[in-house]
Order: structure tokens, then sequence, then C-alpha cells
């Protein structure tokens, strides 16, 4: 009796449909902001790079609001089966957990990170007919002339930066010595949901990987203003948890006020 049903279970599983190789479906990206923001732009040119290497097409699935949590609360609470990705950036993963007072998801711990996908530059400008043409010549206006001068920003991104940047200048230090050091650069990273099967981040680690590569995949994104880069999962991991903790550092320090 025990001999005949061993059998039947070692037929079935003998006759048994082929398990499907992933992707066997569409994939899709999660996007924190709107169309044609910058993480937008770069999620559509990575999705048909990768959309040729996987063989399958991806979604750009925009959701915007509540300095990218929105977004990445629903990537993070995805199912962990490498459909669905998280294309973050420095607010998703550390602007939004600095400068709210909660946010629904971990950006470490509620993510597999996939890697690194490079980042884009912060900039300071004035307007064409201002009378400062140098950093130097804007800082001592400032000094000059204290609480006339104004500034903004587009995001919480650029928030800390720009805060970080004023905090720090309004001490006695020399110019020089206050911006040595200083970087918070706007980065981008992919991101699936924690629990993702190893296997699938390594395949879309090394997918991702040669996409950047490619020198036509290159060529558009640099003329985007991206500097790309990739990473291996385990040092996008690490680099999370200290961007963080730096955020909050410097939320700190400037005295910020969370949301």
């Amino acid at each position: 009796m025990r001999l005949g049903r061993t059998l039947g279970i070692l037929l079935a599983i003998l006759l048994a449909p082929p398990a499907h190789a992933w992707p066997d479906k569409p994939l899709k990206f999660i996007v924190s902001f709107a169309p044609g923001t910058a993480t937008d732009n770069l999620a559509r040119v990575l999705a048909d790079a990768l959309t040729a290497s996987l063989g399958q097409p991806i979604v750009i699935d925009n959701k915007p609001g509540a300095q990218g949590s929105i977004g990445a609360n629903q990537a993070a609470k995805a199912a962990p089966d490498g459909y669905t990705l998280l294309i973050g950036s420095a607010t998703t993963q550390a602007a939004a957990a600095s400068l709210l007072k909660s946010i629904p998801y971990d950006p470490a711990k509620d993510f597999a990170p996939v890697t690194q996908l490079g980042h884009i530059a912060q900039v300071l400008i004035v307007k064409a007919d201002s009378p400062y043409r140098d950093v130097a010549a804007l800082i001592a206006a400032a000094r000059a002339q204290p609480g006339k001068l104004n500034y903004g920003q587009g995001s919480s991104g650029n928030l800390l930066p720009s805060a970080t940047l004023v905090k720090r200048l309004g001490l006695d230090v020399a110019i020089a010595d206050t911006l040595k050091g200083f970087e918070l650069l706007t980065w981008f990273a992919m991101y699936a949901p924690a629990g993702t099967p190893a296997a699938i981040v390594d395949t879309l680690n090394i997918a991702t990987r040669k996409a950047l590569a490619d020198p036509v995949v290159a060529a558009k994104l640099v003329a985007m203003g991206f500097e790309m880069y990739a990473s291996t999962p385990a040092d996008l991991g690490a680099f999370t948890t200290a961007e963080v903790a730096k955020w909050k550092s410097l939320v700190a320090e400037t005295g910020i006020e969370q949301e």
C-alpha cells in the first residue's frame, strides 16, 4: 500500500510540468515621483534596456507623494517574487526617514538591495541677471545683508543639502574649510522587497550592471546629467544604512523640524 502511494507520488512529480524560470511575466518599476522627474527618466531608460535582456516588458508605475514614501511603502509591501521593484533614491531611502516623523517602512530592513545606479550632482544657481557671479560673492552678500537673501529648493532631497550649507556658512569659518568634505548627492538605486530570493536579486544585479555598461544606455543617461555606477547588493545595503544615519545627523545639526 505504501509502495503504491510512493510510486504514485513519484509519477506525479515526473509528469508535472516544469517550473517556469523567472521572469515569466512582466515586471514593474515603482517610481515614487511624477513622470518627467530624474528618477522617472532613469527608470524608463533602464526599463527599456532590461526588457531586452530579461525578455519581459517592464511597466513604470508612478506613485508620487509624501516625499516619496507612498511609492516606497508600496514596493516594500509587494510580494517578494522579483516582479515589483523600487527605483529608489536618496529621497525615498534617506531624506524621508530623516524629515518625516514616521514612515510606514524601514528603508534598510524592508528591502533587498539590488544595486546602486548612480547619482546626479546638486547645483547652486542664481538668476541670470544676478550681480553674484560666484559662490564667494554670494556668500559675502548674504553675510553683509542678514535676512535679506532668500533661497529655495525643489524637493526634500535638495532641502537638507541647502540647509546644511546655509547652517555651516553661518559659522565663522573660512569658505574653503566649510565646503571641504561636504557632499550630499542625489543618488539612485534599485531595491526589491525584503525576502526576495537571492538568485533573483543576483540576476537583476548582473542584468542591470550590463545595462549600465552599454554605451547606448550610458550615453542617454549622461545626457540627462547622471553619473552612473553599479554595486553589489551587499555594498548597497551598507551604503543605505550609512546614508540614513548621515541624513538624520544633518537634520539634527540644521535643526530642521520634522513634518
